[in-house]
């Protein structure tokens, strides 16, 4: 991992974890425990989180009940809830670090 602009912002949300953040846009990075070698990085923050398959899921025993079934659930894809009009005046801000 490596940030591409800038450095992360950083709280402590508790007396054992730091998490690191966007400063510009608000958008979560990771979660580490100050005491301990790992630093969990939020899949959705990545450029391209299809590269990078998770491996292991921790506090499983606070997970919702229906998480299990959501594939389940019917689903919508974007351009059946945005509509054309809506999509050509969409401009994104969460990504500040692409010049594009």
């Amino acid at each position: 991992m490596r940030w591409t602009r800038g450095q992360p912002a950083s709280f402590r949300s508790s007396s054992l974890v730091e998490r690191q953040f966007c400063a510009a846009c608000g958008t979560p990075l990771t979660y580490r425990l100050i005491e301990g070698p790992n630093v969990s990085v939020t899949i959705g923050s990545l450029d391209d989180p299809e590269a990078v398959r998770p491996v292991l899921q921790y506090s499983i025993e606070r997970t919702l009940s229906w998480f299990s079934t959501i594939t389940t659930l019917p689903g919508k894809r974007t351009e059946e809830f945005i509509t054309p009009d809506l999509a050509a005046r969409f401009v994104g801000y969460q990504h500040p670090d692409h010049d594009t």
